[in-house]
């Protein structure tokens, strides 16, 4: 999975992108993220424009798989909406 394909499922569940995650480097609001660092691919939160890093993965797969979690997660908190991304 790259980021164009995680783009798609989030879209598909009704997930606007930023609102909850960011494909591009924003840093609009209170988002998720994804990009490829020098360490590796990252998965981040970015509040205020100050993003903090909450796991680094060796590929891209790994961290949109993550996101996706992270995601889901937060939907659950905010809005008590559980999404089912494996459909």
């Amino acid at each position: 999975m790259n980021k164009n394909d995680m783009k798609k499922i989030l879209e598909k569940n009704g997930i606007k992108e930023n609102v909850v995650y960011e494909i591009t480097d924003t840093n609009i609001g209170d988002l998720f993220g994804v990009e490829e660092t020098i360490q590796g691919w990252s998965v981040y939160y970015s509040e205020r424009g100050k993003k903090q890093i909450l796991a680094t993965f060796d590929n891209e797969d790994s961290a949109c798989r993550a996101m996706l979690q992270k995601v889901s997660q937060r939907m659950m908190e905010d809005y008590g909406e559980e999404v089912d991304f494996q459909k």
